[in-house]
């Protein structure tokens, strides 16, 4: 199956490969709020980057692994790997990412990171729609 950059938003795209919709691998912090009963109030935070934006023509690797017993859990059996860049002046509004600025977004920053793209039902915190990156400014 190919994978597709369906637009979005500010122009952005979300990824696609079949029926599935990929969103970013975040890592996570969990911390209990309180216990009543059988139910707990959890609160959970990022502890990776989540603000990067895509390159409009970069490929994606596809990784496939045998299936666990839930597809959706913390190891699912099929991810994407692409090059990324971070976006510092995409942040966080009242808890919650920004919505994601206005593409095609400048390329600030030199770094090139290579981000790990997971089932949107694996993924407990989400980004889905990413910034395409432009091109880099003009140097004068």
């Amino acid at each position: 199956m190919p994978v597709t950059a369906v637009p979005g938003f500010n122009g952005s795209v979300s990824v696609e490969r079949g029926p599935i919709v990929y969103s970013l691998r975040i890592g996570e912090s969990w911390s209990k709020l309180k216990q009543t009963g059988p139910v707990t109030d959890w609160e959970v935070f990022p502890t990776s980057p989540w603000n990067y934006g895509l390159f409009a023509n970069e490929p994606f690797e596809v990784r496939e692994m045998p299936m666990a017993r839930q597809p959706f859990g913390d190891n699912p059996p099929v991810v994407l790997q692409t090059k990324a860049r971070r976006l510092p002046q995409w942040v966080m509004v009242d808890d919650s990412a920004a919505p994601p600025p206005m593409s095609p977004v400048s390329m600030q920053r030199p770094v090139t990171e290579t981000v790990t793209l997971i089932p949107y039902g694996a993924a407990r915190l989400r980004i889905t729609s990413f910034p395409v990156l432009g091109p880099e400014p003009a140097k004068k």
